[in-house]
């Protein structure tokens, strides 16, 4: 009788550590999702200036060579 008590015991012990285990690998799981350590919202900021920057370089480029001209 005493020893299926300790049986309960110990299998939601188990289970505690069994949660707590999946819980710190999905946490790991996300921490290595993340590139360079940024969220999605500074990863796409980071897209648009990088975006935005050959935009203009590609444009002065143009100026440059004179085959654009701007008036």
């Amino acid at each position: 009788m005493f020893n299926r008590a300790q049986d309960k015991t110990s299998e939601a012990r188990f289970l505690d550590d069994l949660d707590t285990d999946l819980a710190d690998a999905y946490t790991e799981t996300i921490m290595e999702r993340r590139f360079l350590g940024m969220t999605p919202g500074q990863r796409f900021v980071i897209a648009l200036l990088l975006l935005l920057a050959v935009a203009v370089v590609g444009a002065l480029c143009l100026v440059v060579t004179g085959k654009v001209l701007l008036f």
